[in-house]
């Protein structure tokens, strides 16, 4: 089911719910050896997990799992809402605890194409990287395109972990909905995401969280947008010269 604006579905809502799990498996199975979400490994089994061959260790005794620290989960803000918070369903269903942060970002301005330039928009930023201080962080969008964004959050958080904080205490990792491999700028060719759910080619999509002029968040499914629906804004300055509006 697509919306009249949009031209067809690149991944429904059943594909989402699907990979959201699996996803979320992997990154329990990560953490947890770690000794990181909802319990705390005793260091021996810690050990033999590390040096095991394979993934088949079984699970740990009752008795050697206490409460441990949450994964924060930073939720890069607005298109990744959705997704953030059906990753930190699936990861509790996992057995791994989060605790979620904001911060709101911006490449595009409301157009269907990166501007190049990321904004922040809003929220207490300072707050909330204190708060990656000595915590494994997770760092959560919607899109990876031009890597940008990505970029620049690394950066600001691994400032702020290395400044105040133990490398031993302290992770930084990421998660994204949809990868645009060909819509990274030349020199962050090499970024990539930790955790991707789904590999998409260089198309303007909405839904789920992702929109078009802060419309179709709530289309439960990933679709292109139609072009025709919509004049860019340089495109639509040249028209109004043209025709002197």
């Amino acid at each position: 089911m697509h919306h009249n604006c949009t031209s067809h579905v690149v991944v429904d809502r059943h594909q989402i719910a699907v990979r959201i799990a699996a996803l979320a498996a992997r990154m329990a199975d990560d953490y947890l050896r770690l000794g990181t979400g909802y319990f705390k490994l005793n260091q021996d089994y810690v050990d033999r997990a590390l040096s095991a061959d394979d993934k088949g260790m079984p699970p740990p005794p009752k008795e050697d799992l206490v409460l441990q620290e949450p994964i924060l989960l930073i939720c890069v803000l607005k298109g990744s809402i959705i997704f953030t918070a059906d990753l930190a369903r699936a990861l509790c269903d996992a057995g791994i605890a989060t605790e979620i942060e904001f911060m709101k970002l911006s490449s595009y301005e409301g157009g269907t194409k990166s501007t190049g330039k990321v904004t922040i928009t809003g929220g207490p930023i300072d707050a909330v990287l204190e708060k990656c201080v000595n915590r494994h962080v997770v760092i959560v969008e919607d899109i990876l395109d031009t890597g940008r964004t990505l970029t620049l959050l690394i950066d600001m958080i691994g400032e702020r972990q290395k400044a105040k904080g133990s490398a031993l205490k302290s992770s930084i990792k990421s998660c994204v909905m949809l990868d645009k491999p060909d819509g990274r700028e030349a020199s962050l060719k090499h970024m990539k995401a930790d955790y991707v759910c789904f590999t998409i080619p260089k198309e303007f999509v909405v839904g789920y969280g992702l929109d078009f002029n802060q419309s179709l968040r709530d289309l439960p499914d990933i679709s292109v947008f139609k072009q025709d629906f919509y004049i860019e804004p340089v495109e639509l300055r040249k028209i109004r010269r043209q025709n002197k509006l």
